[in-house]
């Protein structure tokens, strides 16, 4: 099920995002992909086991009939919508070995059915909202893969560098948060999730000007597996149902 995003070479600005039909691309040495934490992974999980779960128990008497087999096809349905809604979404750092060295080169955005690779040089500034924002050239781009609760929004803990809309990624007073258990001084709480995310990222964005990393368009790469099974899933559902 990888649908990871090319890194294509550079092309003319302005000409949006560069489709990957393959969902894979060729990549250049190294281009592994490092998965950052996210929010919502294990409910996903959750809701994915329960449809299967209640689902099988309740078709289970009545296989094999057309009814028992419209409800398992029913449950897979159900499962895999989950798994793509609630999990599948991720926030990644793609890297490639450079001089001996493994570069931040990508910002990978991967979505509900496909993914998006944006140049690290690209990448103008990053926020939380009730998404994961990026700004990259005259774009937004957005990831539900992180995000905060209008409560977390509103209730007012604002410190230097953070905004009304979110967490802002600058490198303030505690440095760039790279490491789930970096430390405030005065004793304050660890950074949440999306703190250290955005801290990552912002670190790999220094990474790659350090290493001259140049800027190229934005690729896109779509999930045909994902995309083919839930089409399929859905039409035997319908007429298994039918029959």
């Amino acid at each position: 099920m990888s649908d990871e995003p090319s890194n294509p070479a550079p092309t003319p600005s302005g000409t949006g995002p560069r489709d990957d039909p393959s969902g894979a691309g060729a990549m250049p040495t190294g281009g592994a992909v490092h998965w950052l934490p996210g929010s919502g992974n294990t409910f996903g999980v959750v809701v994915a086991v329960i449809a299967v779960g209640g689902l099988v128990v309740l078709a289970g008497p009545s296989l094999p009939s057309a009814g028992g087999l419209a409800a398992l096809t029913s449950a897979a349905f159900v499962a895999l919508a989950g798994w793509v809604v609630l999990v599948r979404p991720r926030v990644g750092l793609r890297q490639r070995a450079q001089r001996g060295a493994e570069v931040p080169v990508d910002l990978v955005l991967r979505g509900m059915v496909s993914a998006v690779s944006i140049p690290l040089a690209a990448v103008t500034s990053v926020d939380v909202r009730q998404t994961l924002v990026v700004h990259a050239g005259d774009r937004l781009w957005h990831s539900t893969a992180l995000g905060r609760s209008r409560r977390e929004l509103t209730r007012g803990k604002r410190r230097p560098g953070d905004t009304a809309a979110g967490f802002v990624v600058r490198t303030g007073p505690w440095g760039s948060l790279n490491a789930p258990d970096a430390q405030r001084p005065g004793g304050a709480p660890a950074p949440s999730v999306a703190e250290v995310v955005l801290g990552r990222i912002e670190r790999a964005r220094q990474d790659a000007a350090v290493h001259r990393v140049p800027s190229g368009p934005v690729a896109r790469s779509w999930a045909w597996l994902e995309i083919a099974a839930l089409v399929l899933l859905g039409v035997v559902s319908g007429v298994l149902f039918a029959v």
